[in-house]
């Protein structure tokens, strides 16, 4: 086998007579080189660019680069480390080198890196140990924080309640005293596991006597229910008995906390309060609370400032918005409408005590430019925003929730297209 120097010159069958001509050096043309150079340019570009187009929102990476291999016509996988994660990825006909290049950039948690490398005809996309390392640590992080918060504020708050609560006119006692002192009856195995973020329902039976006592006093004016359901009724007076404390978690990534809620039985009716850890603080705006703290995290800079001036971003959008939207409607519309590629953290944004999906309230039709929807978007979704080339990239404060195990985010069930309407 004759092995080919590798200065040798190679051209294409349709000049290798000349080229061979010229390795021979039968004559040594400068116009016979520069033939066999843009012949070989000429056959390089024509190779067409390969491009994709891509609807990924909550498949895992290791399915979203089988999807975009597929689109590309070549065979794109995931490495081990970062094959779970979830993302959002909306585009129509790009490079696929520049989504490639995209995604390295972006799936790394800092400070680890993203690679891309071949086995065999295969390119495979991962995360290096730094990168999947610093993922694990911030979950455990989180959730030493999350329940140390959570446990520091409960015992706070039931120590001042009980520094009040029947000493005072129970007119003048703060809404939020009496469910701390039910929260601090419950067994200690269901308050931990309540710091811990789980939900937790305990019936009345098993809680302390102070807990039972607190619950019976809180429910004791508390009527509700539809005339001729019985089952949907609740008189606190005489079905103290049958509430069951529910405890879910509340509060924002920044400040967690606990929703405490005395419910009457099957009535799915009781008294509750949105977040008794951070309760202290409460001012009751609203009917809602909003101290300042939780002030921060909405107001909170939601990209840098920077980013309004791209001029891939000045553009006029308009979305017809439908109610009911939902966070991946919205970023795959606004894709749409823009023309530019968006990519994200996946986040369904589920609402707390399984109340569904943030959603629109309203149909509108919405007239912005590009960067005043990312804001309008990110406030309605609790996102943050940046842009990078062209490409939209979004954030979400929820991720390590995610990570730690304290929130679901995986993808909500859709149900099949012959299933029954669910029971009101």
């Amino acid at each position: 086998m004759r092995h080919r120097h590798p200065n040798s010159l190679i051209c294409p069958p349709s000049v290798e007579g000349s080229c061979r001509s010229f390795r021979s050096g039968a004559f040594r043309s400068r116009v016979v080189l520069s033939l066999c150079v843009a012949a070989i340019t000429t056959t390089v570009a024509a190779q067409p660019e390969r491009r994709v187009t891509a609807r990924v929102a909550g498949q895992t990476l290791a399915e979203a680069l089988i999807g975009l291999g597929r689109s590309a016509g070549t065979e794109l996988r995931s490495g081990p480390n970062a094959a779970g994660t979830r993302w959002f990825l909306f585009l129509r006909d790009e490079p696929l080198a520049a989504v490639r290049r995209q995604l390295e950039q972006f799936i790394p948690v800092p400070p680890g890196t993203a690679s891309w490398y071949a086995q065999g005809s295969v390119q495979i996309l991962d995360e290096d140990l730094a990168s999947r390392n610093a993922r694990l640590n911030a979950a455990v992080r989180r959730r030493k924080f999350a329940v140390e918060h959570r446990r520091r504020g409960a015992e706070d708050a039931a120590t001042r309640a009980r520094s009040v609560v029947g000493s005072v006119d129970p007119r003048r006692t703060p809404t939020w005293m009496p469910f701390a002192l039910v929260l601090a009856g419950l067994p200690p195995a269901a308050r931990e596991a309540a710091y811990a973020g789980q939900t937790v329902n305990v019936p009345f039976g098993y809680l302390s006597a102070a807990g039972q006592q607190t619950v019976q006093r809180k429910v004791a004016g508390f009527r509700a229910g539809v005339t001729g359901y019985p089952d949907a009724s609740f008189d606190g007076e005489k079905q103290f008995r049958e509430v069951v404390v529910e405890v879910r978690p509340a509060g924002t990534p920044t400040r967690p906390g606990l929703r405490v809620w005395l419910r009457g039985g099957r009535s799915q009716n009781g008294p509750m309060f949105p977040d008794v850890v951070n309760a202290p603080n409460w001012t009751g705006r609203d009917g809602q609370g909003g101290d300042a703290l939780y002030d921060s995290y909405w107001k909170r800079p939601r990209r840098p400032e920077r980013a309004i001036k791209s001029p891939h971003l000045q553009k006029r959008i308009s979305l017809e918005g439908r109610r009911g939207w939902t966070i991946e409607t919205m970023l795959e519309e606004l894709s749409r409408a823009s023309g530019l590629p968006v990519l994200g953290e996946y986040d369904p944004c589920r609402l707390p005590g399984d109340a569904g999906l943030c959603t629109l309230d309203q149909d509108r039709t919405i007239v912005l430019r590009v960067w005043q929807m990312l804001d309008l978007i990110a406030e309605q979704f609790d996102l943050d925003w940046d842009i990078r080339d062209r490409w939209i990239l979004i954030r979400s404060p929820r991720t390590v929730l995610g990570w730690s195990g304290e929130l679901d985010l995986s993808p909500p069930q859709r149900p099949a297209a012959n299933a029954a309407p669910a029971r009101p």
